[in-house]
């Protein structure tokens, strides 16, 4: 069922939008490899039940932070296939007029600018449209790809945030990275 009133965003490679039940299958193809989630903040999919319960959470989500979570779309053999997610949302460690970014990406897609893109897309509309002055993100130290992206987006690394994240039993640090508005107008 399509969400009606909803946003959507395109680019040349990609159309993001709100995820719904139809998208489970795409949602658990990349989201079982515990690749792709060993730095995410949700958990390896081991049933396609999983991946249906993401999409309801994914919706309450949509009702309280209107930008977060996206699916990532792009045409694959006559049809939309999701490729991962991106979002804007008020994070635990947000001020007023500053929101996070995340993401994530099926392994199938990494190293082909489709992070980059999607994100870029909810970046511009932020600034441009919304009062927001900064966007953050946080990721864990060892997950390159990930700061790669923010730099590629022009993000500065602020600092360490020291045992910041517990999950499956592992105490991670993260990288806290941040991009102003004046900063975007600049890079952009």
């Amino acid at each position: 069922m399509k969400q009606s009133n909803s946003p959507s965003f395109s680019t040349k490679r990609l159309r993001l939008r709100y995820i719904t039940e139809e998208d489970a299958e795409d949602i658990f193809y990349y989201a079982k490899n515990s690749n792709v989630t060993r730095y995410t903040a949700f958990d390896t999919h081991k049933t396609l039940k999983d991946a249906l319960d993401f999409v309801r959470s994914s919706r309450a989500l949509n009702i309280r932070d209107p930008l977060n979570p996206f699916g990532i779309f792009i045409q694959s053999e006559g049809r939309e296939k999701m490729i991962g997610t991106v979002g804007l949302f008020k994070g635990k460690l947000c001020r007023e007029n500053t929101l996070e970014l995340g993401y994530a990406l099926g392994e199938d897609w990494w190293g082909k600018g489709y992070g980059i893109e999607a994100s870029q897309v909810l970046i511009n509309h932020a600034f441009k449209t919304l009062n927001i002055r900064r966007i953050e993100a946080l990721c864990i130290k060892e997950n390159i790809g990930s700061f790669r992206v923010m730099e590629k987006l022009g993000m500065q690394r602020e600092g360490l945030l020291r045992k910041h994240l517990i999950k499956n039993g592992y105490i991670y640090d993260m990288y806290i990275y941040s991009l102003l508005k004046e900063e975007w107008e600049v890079f952009k």
